[in-house]
């Protein structure tokens, strides 16, 4: 069984605006607003991709300065986007083609092509918008210790009940007893007996 069978997860970014020119903390990833879409990708020390000509592009290279983002105003407002480019400053990579488009009349299309097989699951690192695959949360969970920290973690408080008299089949045996009671709404392990007829407290209430 995993360390994380049947739990959800949730990344909660936490944003905090700073001025161009204040000193970088590396506790921190960067994610810097170009002043217009076609605008290049500059960051100081830094060689990053540039995006096609006139398509505004957002580039993020976590190797750049402890994990620098740079996208376009126009991808401000796009969480599919966002959350792609996210997914890079974790270290993970694009899996998709990028090609162009061209129709008579009308301007050049880029557009990006998946080049992984998902079984039709939509796959953010192909150009798609949908949720991070299970296979690659899992390769970031066992990259980052995740597991590990779960099991030790379960391991200690298991420990630390032993210290106090308790096994973990003892604790198991009390979350059970606790389901049920919240199923039944009381405890069928009470020495109060239940109480059925309720005609002698309705009597008391009554107006004389």
């Amino acid at each position: 069984m995993s360390a994380l069978e049947g739990r959800g997860f949730t990344l909660e970014p936490e944003i905090v605006s700073v001025a161009a020119n204040a000193p970088r903390d590396r506790r921190y990833w960067l994610i810097t607003v170009r002043p217009k879409n076609d605008s290049p990708v500059n960051y100081p020390g830094c060689k990053l991709d540039q995006p096609p000509p006139a398509d505004p592009t957002s580039v993020t290279d976590p190797t750049c300065d402890g994990g620098v983002m740079s996208i376009p105003p126009g991808h401000v407002t796009k969480p599919d986007v966002l959350g792609h480019e996210l997914l890079h400053l974790f270290g993970l990579v694009d899996r998709y083609l990028m090609a162009t488009r061209i129709k008579r009349g009308k301007k050049p299309e880029t557009i990006l092509i998946p080049t992984r097989e998902t079984g039709g699951r939509l796959d953010p690192l192909g150009g798609e918008a949908g949720t991070i695959l299970a296979e690659d949360l899992t390769f970031l969970f066992e990259r980052y210790g995740v597991y590990r920290m779960e099991e030790s973690r379960g391991l200690d408080t298991l420990r630390s009940l032993e210290r106090t008299g308790l096994t973990i089949e003892v604790v198991r045996a009390e979350i059970e007893h606790q389901k049920q009671i919240i199923r039944l709404g009381h405890d069928p392990q009470s020495l109060i007996r239940l109480r059925e007829d309720f005609r002698d407290k309705i009597l008391q209430d009554l107006p004389p």
